[in-house]
């Protein structure tokens, strides 16, 4: 008994569909990006950024120098201009408000 080979074709191949661009999230439409958007102040903020460092003493725009207490990585980079930042000091994951949990930092030391 012979048994005889019939070639079958390979199906036909479908090319993957291209991905959906994407959008802004449901919370960024809904709270402006925010992930706790009753405890947002955007007018403190403002404020805030308007203030001088706690650490260095300068407002957005001054020269940074050199300081003694500064770690060399940022000493290394000085002179540099200041741009302050309302930083948290208790984590926003915590669900703090930003009014009394904000304070304006230099944006190279508050990274």
């Amino acid at each position: 008994m012979t048994y005889e080979l019939h070639a079958v074709p390979k199906p036909q191949r479908t090319p993957k569909a291209l991905p959906k661009p994407r959008t802004k999230s449901r919370r960024s439409a809904t709270s402006a990006g925010h992930a706790f958007p009753k405890n947002v102040s955007l007018s403190r903020r403002v404020f805030i950024r308007r203030e001088r460092c706690i650490a260095t003493g300068k407002k957005t725009g001054e020269w940074v120098t050199a300081e003694p207490w500064m770690p060399p990585s940022l000493k290394a980079l000085c002179p540099y201009k200041a741009r302050v930042v309302a930083a948290h000091v208790d984590s926003r994951g915590a669900g703090h408000p930003d009014e009394g949990n904000m304070v304006p930092l230099e944006w190279m030391l508050h990274q």
